[in-house]
Formats: C-alpha cells, structure tokens, sequence
C-alpha cells in the first residue's frame, strides 16, 4: 500500500517546511541513534495496545487470509521483529535498503494546498523537490491472492477480553478503490446498515437477536477487499447465530432481487456531495 506524510503549517511558516521536508528525501540521515530511540517508541506502543479488541482481531484475521499476500503479515513492529540478529543486516542496514528500493519520484506523489499564488507554489515545490532521485522504479504489485477460495467458508470463533458479543461476516470482493467516483459498496453498506423499519437491523432488534449493525469495506490489497458486516448481539443472539445468518443473507437476497433504486443512489449522492461541500476546514 502507500505511505503518506502530512502536515499542517502556518502559511507563512510554509517555504522553511518545505526545506526540510523535502531533505527527508534527498539526503535523509538515518541517525543510528534516532533509530534505537523510534524502536523502543515503536515496541511502546505494540505493547500498550496488545490487550486492544480491534487489534487482536486484526490478528485472528491475518491468520485466516493468505500468508503469501503481504498485507497479512505483522505490521506493527516490536523490540523483536525489529532486532538486529547476529550475523544479519541491522535495523540501519534494512531501512536504507528499504529506502533506496521504495523511495522514488517516479512513484511519489506530492499535493501542497496553501493560500499563496499558483506560480509562486509551483516555484517553492519545484526549487525543492525536483532533485529527488528517478531511478523510473515501478510501484510494487501484489500478486498473491488476499483470499485463498480453497479455505471459504470458514467460521472462527475468538475470545473476547470485553463484555462484548460480536459477529462479523466477511465476504470477498474486488477492491473498489478505484470506484470512488460512484462507490457502489457504499450504497450496498447503506441499504445493509440500514436501520429504520423493515431493515435488517429493525428484524433482528425486534426478534431481540441485536442492537447494532454496521456494514462496510474494511481491509483491502488493491486487487481483493472484504466487505464486512458487523453485528452487535442481545445474549439471546449468541445463541441463535444460525438465525442471524439467515437472516442476513435473506436481507441480501432481497436487494438483489429488488434492484437498485435510483433514487437511493441519488439520495446518497446528495447527502455526499453536501457533506463535502459543508465540511469543516481542515477535514
């Protein structure tokens, strides 16, 4: 996936900004010693959110995706992962190899917004940042499959730490990233995480199998994405899951065989567009 930096800054404070963060790039340091210092931060930080129920989860679902496909391996980081073993390349070694590989104009991109004059952004940000290397690197591809079809279905059951009941269904979709446009998977989540009468929700609220449902895309690799639907449930609900799943694919069924309404579509594209037009500044 990407790595994005970001800032922001007082207008006029912008060319000194500029100055050193476009040195990241060009000459970066790699000091040895701010290098221990971001892995004891990092390893921190690991271990303050270890007992978290999103991250644990996170965890279980890696197990259950491909182990080929690199986005299910462990992201975080922690004193050991992070190690300098005996007789192999040091942390240093391994992020200056990571630099010179990933880091390359041909594949970066950069957007400054800021209140001074056109020409005068395009002369700050060309005087700084056209000497960064292009080496005419392609941006990595993942090849492996997010999902392997052979495991599905699967069903998992994980421990919570929280008095929590939660089910999730996790189905496999293209990754709609370049849908943004008309973002069809979010109009799917509306219609499933809909909760006024006759909704999915509303069903299984009154059956008292659940009080809550949310639905949505979640992890994705580029090529495959999950499509999730969460369900918060009643004790009597993590008693009758065989009941909540058919309910659920009753409901999906169901906007299948009714179509898509266009006036859904144009209520949502309407609530979008004003909720980009009226946002707060800096959102």
């Amino acid at each position: 996936k990407d790595t994005n930096y970001f800032f922001d800054i007082e207008p006029s404070a912008l060319p000194g900004a500029l100055d050193r963060f476009s040195e990241f790039f060009l000459s970066p340091l790699f000091n040895a010693d701010h290098l221990e210092s971001e892995r004891n931060i990092v390893h921190s930080e690991y271990m303050a959110r270890i007992r978290d129920e999103s991250r644990r989860e996170n965890d279980v679902l890696n197990q259950l995706l491909n182990p080929d496909n690199p986005t299910t391996g462990f992201a975080v980081g922690s004193r050991d992962t992070l190690a300098d073993p005996e007789g192999e390349a040091t942390l240093r070694e391994r992020v200056i190899e990571f630099y010179h590989r990933y880091y390359d104009a041909n594949v970066m991109n950069l957007a400054v917004v800021a209140p001074q004059p056109l020409d005068e952004l395009e002369a700050l940000v060309v005087e700084r940042f056209a000497d960064i290397p292009d080496h005419d690197l392609s941006a990595p591809t993942i090849d492996a499959p997010l999902i392997d079809p052979d495991t599905l279905p699967r069903y998992v059951e994980r421990q919570s730490l929280q008095d929590r009941r939660q089910l999730r269904f996790y189905f496999p979709i293209p990754d709609p990233t370049d849908e943004y446009r008309t973002k069809p998977t979010q109009l799917i989540a509306h219609l499933l995480g809909d909760e006024g009468d006759g909704s999915l929700l509303a069903v299984l609220r009154e059956a008292g199998l659940a009080d809550g449902l949310s639905a949505g895309v979640g992890r994705g690799d580029g090529n495959e994405a999950l499509f999730t639907v969460s369900i918060s449930l009643t004790p009597a609900g993590a008693e009758r899951l065989d009941d909540i799943e058919a309910t659920l694919f009753a409901a999906i069924e169901q906007i299948r065989a009714d179509g898509l309404a266009e006036w859904r579509y144009d209520e949502q594209k309407s609530l979008s567009e004003q909720a980009f037009r009226f946002q707060q500044h800096g959102a």
